[in-house]
C-alpha cells in the first residue's frame, strides 16, 4: 500500500467508553491518523456523554472527522420521505453536517477542548458562512440562556485554526467562503471512490480556477 494513504478509525459511539478505547488503540497501536464520528445516526456530537472522546483525542493529538456513517436511523432530516434518490442525496450530507456543527459549537466542544482538530466533511464548504450567520443570529437572542458557556460568537469558533471544512472544486461561492472561513481551514476532498466523485479531474478543476489565488489553491 502506498505510504501516502492514511486510514482513520470508525468509533462505536453507542458506547463512548469503548469509543475511547478504540481511538487509543487506533492511534497508538495501529498508527492511524485520526477517527471518524458519524454525522448521521441517533447522536448529537456535542453532548457531554462524548466528552471522553474529545479528551482522548486532545491527549493523543489526533483529529476527528465528522462524516456520514451510512445509517438509516436517527437522521437529522427526513430525507428518506423522498421517493427519488436525487432529492434525498441533496439533503443527506448537508443536513447532517449542519446538525452536528450546531451541536458541537453550541454545546461548547471547542471551548472545552480547544486543541481538538475537527473536520466537517462531505457537504462542501459554502454552506458554512450561511450557518455561521444563522448560529450567530440565534445566539444573539438566546445565547445567555441556552449557551452561557460560550465565550465568543459561534462563528468565531468555526474560524478557529482547529476546525476544517472540505470543499468541492465547483462551488461557485468558494472565494467568499475562503474570505469568511480562511483558506487554512478549507481542505480538498477527492471523494474517491464514490460513484459521484470525479477524482482526479476534480483536482485539475480546482487548480484551473481563475477566481482563486495560487496561494489559496496551495493552502487548500
Amino acid at each position: 500500500m502506498s505510504p501516502r494513504l492514511k486510514a482513520v478509525a470508525l468509533l462505536p459511539l453507542q458506547d463512548p467508553e469503548e469509543a475511547v478505547k478504540e481511538l487509543t488503540r487506533a492511534v497508538t497501536e495501529l498508527q492511524l491518523v485520526g477517527a471518524m464520528l458519524p454525522a448521521d445516526g441517533p447522536f448529537l456530537l456535542g453532548k457531554s456523554m462524548f466528552d471522553p472522546v474529545y479528551v482522548e483525542a486532545q491527549r493523543v493529538g489526533t483529529m476527528l472527522a465528522i462524516h456520514a456513517g451510512g445509517s438509516l436511523r436517527g437522521r437529522g432530516l427526513d430525507e428518506y420521505l423522498f421517493d427519488r434518490f436525487l432529492q434525498a442525496h441533496i439533503l443527506s450530507h448537508s443536513g447532517a453536517q449542519m446538525r452536528q456543527m450546531t451541536s458541537i459549537i453550541l454545546e461548547g466542544v471547542p471551548e472545552r477542548f480547544p486543541d481538538v482538530r475537527l473536520a466537517f466533511l462531505e457537504a462542501g464548504c459554502t454552506w458554512v458562512p450561511y450557518w455561521m450567520d444563522r448560529m450567530d443570529e440565534e445566539f444573539e437572542f438566546r445565547g445567555k440562556v441556552d449557551a452561557p458557556w460560550l465565550k465568543k460568537k459561534p462563528s468565531e469558533y468555526v474560524q478557529d485554526a482547529n476546525i476544517f471544512v472540505a470543499c468541492e472544486p465547483e462551488e461557485r461561492l468558494l472565494p467568499e467562503a475562503i474570505r469568511l472561513i480562511g483558506s487554512n481551514s478549507i481542505v480538498f476532498a477527492s471523494d474517491y471512490p464514490h460513484w459521484d466523485g470525479s477524482f482526479p479531474e476534480s483536482l485539475w478543476e480546482l487548480e484551473g480556477r481563475k477566481d482563486l489565488s495560487e496561494q489559496e489553491k496551495t493552502q487548500i
